[in-house]
């Protein structure tokens, strides 16, 4: 491991970097508080940069706010898939074509201020993130297309994602990939959140958008009413492949996004089970 590796792992603050204040303590409430002393630092690095967050979240939403919520988004396409089955690869291979506009890595972790704080602070946070992924060695850079997914990390809430922060609500977080037993106003704002960050994506670029989330495998008809005339790829792999490799990347994954002690949940019936 590198010491890059190491910072990541022990000290930043996983998928909640960009949280807002007010989010970030919702959802402390939320899971009663309960962190894990193993996961103190990362818990205290996000409550020191979630007052910031609110802050130019704020800014950002003043200086440009009405024009964001004026802007028309064209119909995304959307790449399906369970994880590990090679989205991430397709997401990459779609968004090499110039028409379009893909999320990128610093975009999805901050949402709520990336334009204002994408060209000083990426080059920052390039310099502490590891120059490959540690579950499958493929390159990664702030710029890389991304899950948008995360975004709702920080938006929301309203995303499976977070059974990684908070296993012992893993049944609570994981309504949320088909929101079939969602409450209709978690559903509602799941889906303006996710519009919101669209327009902001397409008043950025000017350009229609390829959107990836192995989530979305699982919501295609509420995707289509929110983005009328939306396109789908779906990319498979054989499923006892995709296992294993599930299973490396929560290995990874669980070590730089928990914030309870991973025993707490059963990940192997639960990625049988998704």
């Amino acid at each position: 491991m590198t010491w890059r590796d190491v910072f990541i792992d022990h000290f930043a603050p996983g998928y909640l970097g960009g949280i807002t204040l007010g989010k970030w303590l919702h959802l402390l409430r939320e899971n009663r508080f309960q962190v894990g002393p193993s996961s103190a630092v990362r818990a205290l690095s996000t409550t020191m940069l979630a007052p910031s967050n609110s802050v130019l979240r704020l800014l950002e939403a003043l200086r440009h706010g009405s024009a964001v919520n004026s802007v028309a988004v064209a119909p995304p396409l959307f790449v399906l898939g369970h994880w590990r089955s090679g989205t991430t690869h397709l997401q990459q291979l779609l968004a090499s074509d110039q028409r379009f506009a893909s999320p990128t890595l610093y975009q999805v972790f901050f949402p709520h201020t990336f334009l204002s704080t994408e060209r000083l602070n990426a080059s920052g946070m390039q310099f502490f993130l590891p120059r490959t992924r540690g579950f499958d060695n493929v390159r990664q850079t702030i710029q890389m297309p991304h899950e948008d997914e995360i975004a709702i990390c920080m938006m929301s809430g309203c995303t499976p994602y977070l059974s990684l922060a908070f296993p012992r609500r893993t049944e609570f977080y994981d309504r949320f990939l088909t929101f079939r037993r969602a409450d209709d106003s978690e559903r509602e704002r799941w889906a303006d959140d996710l519009i919101w960050f669209a327009k902001k994506l397409t008043y950025r670029y000017r350009k229609p958008l390829i959107l990836k989330s192995p989530p979305h495998t699982c919501r295609i008809s509420l995707l289509l009413d929110m983005f009328p005339g939306a396109k789908f790829v779906h990319i498979h792999r054989d499923p006892f492949d995709v296992y294993q490799s599930t299973m490396r990347l929560l290995g990874r994954g669980l070590r730089i996004t928990r914030l309870q002690r991973v025993g707490d949940c059963d990940w192997s019936a639960r990625t049988l089970r998704l």
